[in-house]
């Protein structure tokens, strides 16, 4: 299974939505744990349950 456009380490790089003309930092909300949710998909990752597709930033 391959994952695309989960939360990945270098969130930070990125806008919010792929398909935003302008950078929006994601916003983390409380009701939501973004950082165990991260982490969720990088263990699923290393242990070959799926693939997350991680892209690189671009200089």
């Amino acid at each position: 299974v391959s994952a695309y456009g989960f939360i990945t380490e270098n969130y930070k790089d990125f806008s919010d939505h792929y398909y935003d003309k302008e950078m929006k930092p994601l916003v983390f909300y409380a009701n939501h744990d973004m950082v165990m949710e991260g982490r969720l998909w990088k263990q699923l990752h290393s242990q070959k349950v799926l693939w997350l597709y991680q892209r690189q930033k671009r200089t």
